[in-house]
Formats: C-alpha cells, structure tokens, sequence
C-alpha cells in the first residue's frame, strides 16, 4: 500500500478513536447519527484496502466485525450492554491499527523526476542514481513537453525532448502518467517558472502551483549555477521557490540570497548543486567521442566556447560579430580546436524575443560548420563538451562555475560590447602616473595588477612583477608612484597597502595604513613628496597621511578633512574630498572636489589654510603655478587665476565645446604656458601665458589608435620639459614637448612575453578565494595572447583555481546528490 493511503486510513482510525470517547458520554439512542458516520468512515476504510490489498484481506474483516459492533451499540437499549459494547468497539480499534501496522506491507515510495530539457538533466541526475538504488522507492522520470513562441507569426511551437535523455534512464510517456491517480510521493522538477518564463513555458498543468495538489513533496533544484552570491531577485521569487516544499541551493551564500528577497528559511537548504556531480563524474570517466569530433579534435587544445542567452537577446548583432572575429582567429590556427555549444534554447529565444536577427544566427551556425578544426555541439549533454575540452571560452554564465571547479583555464568573452578583440591586437595595459629613471618610465598599469616599465628609447614594454598583496585582477589598485632614494612608491587608489619597489633586489614590499571604510575604493587622490616625507591627500580616507620614506612611520592628520566636511556638509565615505594639486616651496596646495576650495597646507608643521575662489561655487579639478600666479582647472572645463595676496580671480580661458563633460582633468605649467591634459576629450591645449596665445592640438590627427569609447582616459608623467601622455587601451604613448608645441605618438612594442609572464604570476588564493582571481578576461588579454599562453604550456593554475571554485560551494565531492536523496528519504520515514 502506498505510503500516503496507508497515512490517511491512520487519520481516520483516530477519528474513529475519538467518536469513541464522545460515545461513552452519550446515553442509548443519542448516538444513532454519530454511530452511523462512524459505520461509514469504517466502510470508507475497507474500501481503500481492498482497492490496494484484495477484498478477503484480514484488515477489511477486522473492519467488518467493526461495523456489526456499531450495529449493536445502533440498537442497544440496555445502559449496562451500551457500556460494554463500548469497550468492545475500543479494543476492535485497537486490533484494526495493529493490522494496519503489521498486515498491510508498504508499497514503495513514488518518486517521480519531471524535466522538459534534456540538456538540463544534469541537475536532477545524481539525485535520481541515487532514489534509483533505494528498493523501497518506485523512480519514474516523465519528461514533460514545453512551448515556444515565435513573435514574428505568433505561432507557438510544441517541444517534446523524452528521446534526448541518456540511454540508461527509463523516460515514461507523459500521456501514459495521471499524477491524480499515482499521486506522487516526492516530485523533483527544475523549471521554476510557471507562467513566468517566455521564452520556455510548460503546460499550465506542470506549474508549481499545480503540482502541489498532487503530492506533499514538490522539490526544485535550480538547474542553474551562480558565483558566489549573485543570484538576482527574479529567480528567488519565481512560484517554485514559493510552492516547492525545499529549494536545495548550490552554496549557504547563495541561500542567504534567496533569503535576503523573501524566502521562506526552511524551505531554502544550502547543499550543493547535483550538476557539480556530474562534472567530476565526466571528468573521472570521459565519454567516448563520435568519430567525426575525434578527427577535429585529437592531437589539438580544445577550447569550448559557450555562448549565454542575455546577449543574444539584447544585443545579437554584436554578439554575432564578435563571433565571426572568433571563428576567424581559430580557422587561422591549425593546432587549437574550437568546440562551439551555444545555449540549448538560443533558437526559440531568437524565435521569440529577436526574430530579426534568426536568420543571420542560422547564417552563422552554417558558416561555423565550415572550419576545418571546428565542431558544432547542439546535443543535449554539455559534460562532454566539459570533459574533452582544455579551456572554456565564451559569456559569463552557469557554465563558468561548472567549469571552474575541474581547475581548467576560463577566459571571458564581452558579448555584448562592441569592440573588436580577436583579429588586432588591443593593448591591455594602461599606464598610471609613473616616474622615468635614466630612460624609462616605471609605472603600475591601471587596469590589471602589473608593474610594467617602458624603455622610452626602444619603444619597447615589458611587465616586471604583480602586486601580489592585492586582487590578481586588481583595476586601479595603484595609480601614482614616487621615486626616493632606490625606492619607488606607489600610492594606493583602489590597493589595500602601499607598495614599494626596491629597485636593488626587484623585491615588493607592502605597507599597511588606516582608516578606508570597507576597503572602500579611491583611497589617495594626490600625493606630494616634501623632504623625506610622502604626504597623502584623500579621496575618500578620514586623514592626510603622511609617511616617513626613511623608516615606514605613518603619522594621521584627520583636521583638514573634518573641517572641509563640516564646509561642504557631505561625508568622506561618499563624496571625494580632494583631487589635484602641487607642491611650491614646502607648500602643498590642493584642490576640493566638492566646492571652490584650494587647500593651502604646509606640510613643515601640518597647519592649513582654506581659500574660497571665485564667485561661483563650482568645484575644482587641478591647480599649478608659474611662481607668482595660481592656475586652477575648473569641473567646467575652465581656467582661472588665482593671486593669494588679494584673493582675486578671473576666468582667462573656457573650452570651445562646453557640452562635453569632463574634457580635461590636469593643468600643467611650463615654458610660459599651461598644459590641460585631457580627460574624456580628444584634445590637449596648451595656454601661452606671455603671449596670450592658445594652441588646441586634436590627439586623433596625430594618434590613430583612439578609436573607440575606452580610450578616452589618460595618464602622465613629466620629464625635462616634456610631458609623456598615456591614453587607455592604446598601442601608442604621445610626447609632448612642451619646448616647441609639437606632438607625436611613440608605438609600444609589448616584449614577447609580456602576456605570458603576466599571466604566469597571477596566482590564485585558496585560502582567500575570489571569482575574478581565478579568471581571464577579454578586456585585460588580448584572446591571441592567450591562446599563445596555451598552446606554451605556461602556468594556469589549475590546482589553485579548482580550489577557489571548490570552497565557494557545498559538498563539491561528487556526492551531493547522494545527500538531497537522504534528506528526503529521512522524511519519507
């Protein structure tokens, strides 16, 4: 008998039990119309047995000789009799319970598996091989069908995928399954949609919301893995979550985000993903290859390329052009292979949601099939594309964390952007302010963890050593550096310590200071070198610091911030107090980001002073000086001068194109004239102060390189009257000599290793693990790069970043399955 009947016949031989204590306080004839409820609960109770057992069961005589006793006490007359007959009816009770105990053997359990997408398997199948091998439990697996609908007709289209699934799971007919008539004891779904999903939806009879009414134990397991805790609201709050009687999740991060947008504590249970079982199952024991991808592939790297939904959705024609650069570069390369598996449902989402671009994505999926080392993979089963290939390539999605926990390399793809990273070589350093000794420019890089250094002679870059203190892929960590004795300094922007260059040993030391809030980013806006001492002015820090370069002391000074946050009324925490400044004659004079205030600050005896220009109270960027007069750079993109003596200013030049925000971003002064340098413009100006004469020199006209939107930032360092300009993401330095007006662009020439070394030195933390610290990423590594670092054999990692992936989840064992089945086989009794 099946457990679920057995239970309800328990609930009604207990009201059986309790009509019987409410007979003995009634008196003869009083009793006629419970007794006669109670002789159809009986035969309502016989009636389920014979239905599971047979009709000459003992139970149902049991329950026969019941209901004869309910007749005497129905005509009894006799006080005495009625007393008696009541004790007989107890201990009849009592003999039909045992034998429901005892005769009637347990059924077992139905258990049922209800998926819709064959490639989606994997999240319920190490759970299913687990109930498979419980003799006390019937499995069934009922693939359900799903529909799709194309905007363009409005047609929907029906999906049926039962002939998809593995050859050893047994699929039932979903037509030959009444869930009203088996009624199943435990059902494990993974669409936690219902009629939430429009790309994918299922029968309105298969919603969470249904299914509930035909069993106590609706499970859902995301068929989807997320990093760390990034799980967006939508998918906590979807009807499954609500309706499922436990959503099992991949890690107790996760869990406390589902938490965090509503979900009920007890039904959110942190232990694993079942799809993490299967990885490590395929990786232990590869599957055999088709024959036509063992041509391809064998004696070649395999790169498995995935590509998500999102991109497809929002932006498919970028999507598809960076696609073709990629299968361009890999068909120039006989020794890589490229493995392309695109999302399972990327025709019914384009179908749906961009029926447009359908045509084109076909167009594509033809040409791809074209390459001589490309194999096209739209089976259902993505561990074999997990288990032959040697690195993951492609969108940031569920895949990345599969992936990551075999410790194989993932190097990230930008779907959506619209740039061009595959066929030419995009420049993945970008210098910050650095200093030049005898020739060459020391500088961090801006935009990955790396201490490069330029020879300006030869034009030629090469990476010195990483920050290994702060994050592997660390953006901004440091963005000045200051030369004393044979020591350089860099001053921390997003870093979480100093760090300092012996340039005698090529040794890195760290260290460390007070007071960021959170390790908040942009720590140090400016720092001004005074004697043998560095002092620091804060973005967002509490106190000037100053730091003693002979010993390492620092000493805090927090008088200045406090009193310019009283002035402006906004918090350090949120709002960058200083920017730009410099330093005349033991004088640090430094600009407010926030209101037209320069900071007049003697660093001999830490006194400040206050000074409030202009008029109007915008703020100020950058400040420099010809000795007597002082030159301020305005948030508007104007230039003022300043004389101490009388505190009075004018604005002597403004920009020719005020709708642009943020042109410039320094002032600069020397030979005679002042240097703006830009920010997000294209242009760099130069002032002549004697003559009273402007110069507007356009970078693009001399600089080729700038062509795109993330160009537009820039650093510089100052030499002998020349002013070295570093752009973003450029191929090319500017030099600007300041002596005859003149600029050109110097191409850098990266070393031929200077990727591979790079790359070679980034270590992931296990003991302090990071999802950017165990990945490659488009906008830092050219791909050529690092397919080259590949095909080397250079330094990946792998045990380190199997690691880092392995302790952001729970049970990464290849047991977790085992453990969601003994969760729910403990409740099943």
């Amino acid at each position: 008998m099946r457990a679920y009947i057995k239970k309800e016949i328990f609930q009604s031989i207990n009201m059986l039990k309790d009509a019987c204590q409410k007979l003995k306080l009634m008196q003869c004839g009083e009793s006629n119309e419970l007794l006669e409820q109670c002789q159809q609960l009986a035969l309502s109770i016989g009636n389920q047995i014979e239905q599971s057992e047979q009709s000459d069961f003992v139970t149902v005589h049991y329950l026969e000789e019941l209901c004869e006793i309910l007749y005497k006490l129905y005509v009894c007359k006799n006080k005495n009799k009625y007393n008696q007959i009541i004790k007989e009816i107890s201990a009849s009770l009592k003999k039909i319970e045992r034998s429901v105990k005892t005769d009637i053997e347990n059924s077992p359990y139905e258990i049922v598996f209800m998926p819709y997408k064959a490639s989606m398997w994997d999240a319920l199948d190490s759970i299913y091989q687990a109930a498979v091998q419980d003799k006390h439990c019937h499995v069934t697996v009922l693939p359900v069908p799903y529909y799709s609908m194309n905007q363009k007709d409005g047609q929907v289209e029906t999906h049926y995928e039962g002939d998809q699934f593995p050859g050893d799971i047994l699929v039932t007919d979903f037509r030959t399954y009444s869930l009203e008539t088996m009624h199943p004891d435990v059902i494990f779904i993974h669409n936690p949609y219902d009629q939430c999903n429009y790309v994918a939806q299922l029968s309105q009879q298969y919603f969470s919301t249904n299914l509930v009414r035909y069993t106590k134990y609706l499970i859902y397991i995301p068929y989807f893995i997320t990093m760390g805790d990034s799980v967006k609201e939508q998918y906590c709050i979807m009807p499954a979550v609500q309706n499922a009687w436990r959503t099992f999740v991949q890690s107790e991060a996760v869990r406390k985000c589902y938490l965090k947008y509503g979900a009920d504590p007890e039904r959110i249970v942190a232990m694993g993903s079942p799809k993490f079982d299967m990885v490590l199952k395929m990786q232990k024991n590869p599957p055999e290859l088709p024959k036509e991808w063992r041509e391809v592939l064998e004696g070649r790297k395999v790169f498995f390329l995935n590509t998500h939904l999102t991109p497809i959705i929002n932006k498919a024609e970028n999507v598809l052009n960076k696609l073709r650069q990629v299968f361009r570069l890999f068909g120039q390369q006989n020794d890589v292979a490229l493995l392309w598996r695109p999302h399972p449902l990327s025709i019914e989402t384009l179908k749906s949601m961009n029926p447009k671009m359908l045509e084109q994505y076909l167009e594509l999926v033809e040409e791809f099939k074209t390459l001589q080392n490309g194999v096209y993979d739209d089976t259902p089963d993505v561990h074999r594309a997990i288990a032959v290939s040697d690195v993951y390539i492609g969108d940031w999605s569920s895949l990345v964390a599969m992936y990551g926990i075999t410790g194989k390399p993932v190097y990230l793809f930008h779907m959506e952007a619209n740039n061009i990273f595959a066929s030419e070589e995009k420049s993945a350093y970008r210098f910050g302010c650095g200093v030049i000794l005898d020739g060459v420019l020391w500088a961090p890089s801006e935009n990955s963890n790396a201490l490069c250094k330029v020879n300006l002679e030869t034009n030629t870059a090469e990476y010195v050593t990483s920050f290994k203190q702060e994050d592997r892929f660390g953006i901004e960590c440091y963005h000045r550096a200051i030369f004393f004795e044979d020591r350089i300094y860099f001053i921390p922007l997003c870093a979480k310590y100093f760090a300092v260059y012996h340039l005698r040993t090529s040794e890195i030391t760290y260290i460390n200071f007070e007071g960021y809030v959170n390790n908040v980013a942009a720590k140090f806006s400016e720092a001004i070198q005074y004697k043998s001492y560095l002092y620091l002015f804060p973005a967002k820090m509490p106190h000037v610091v100053r730091l003693n370069m002979q010993n390492e002391e620092i000493d805090y000074f927090p008088e200045c911030v406090t009193d310019l946050e009283q002035v402006t009324g906004l918090p350090f925490e949120n709002n960058p107090l200083f920017l730009g400044g410099m330093e005349d004659r033991g004088i640090a004079w430094i600009t407010s980001q926030q209101i037209n205030c320069l900071i007049e600050y003697h660093m001999e005896d830490n006194k400040y002073y206050k000074h409030f220009i202009g008029e109007k109270k915008t703020a100020f960027k950058d400040v420099a000086s010809d000795g007597e007069r002082f030159y301020i750079l305005n948030m508007d993109d104007e230039v003022l001068v300043w004389t101490s003596e009388t505190n009075e200013s004018e604005v002597i030049w403004k920009p020719s194109d005020t709708k642009l925000d943020c042109q410039f971003m320094r002032i600069i002064c020397l030979e005679g004239c002042l240097w703006l340098m830009p920010g997000k413009g294209n242009e760099v100006v130069c002032i002549n102060l004697k003559e009273k004469k402007n110069r507007v020199i356009e970078i693009s006209k001399e600089y080729t390189s700038l062509n795109n939107e993330k160009c537009k930032a820039y650093t510089y360092v100052v030499q002998d009257n020349k002013i070295i300009l570093c752009p973003a993401y450029a191929k090319e330095i500017l030099e600007i000599d300041c002596s005859h007006c003149s600029i050109r662009a110097k191409k850098i020439e990266l070393g031929s290793r200077f990727y591979n070394e790079w790359m070679e030195d980034l270590i992931p933390s296990p003991e302090n693990p990071c999802v950017y610290d165990c990945l490659y990423d488009e906008n830092l590594i050219p791909l050529q790069y690092f397919i080259n670092l590949i095909l080397s054999g250079g330094k990946t990692y792998s045990k380190e970043r199997a690691q880092c992936f392995q302790q952001m989840q729970c049970n990464v064992d290849g047991k977790c399955g085992q453990m969601i089945w003994q969760t729910v086989r403990r409740k099943l009794g």
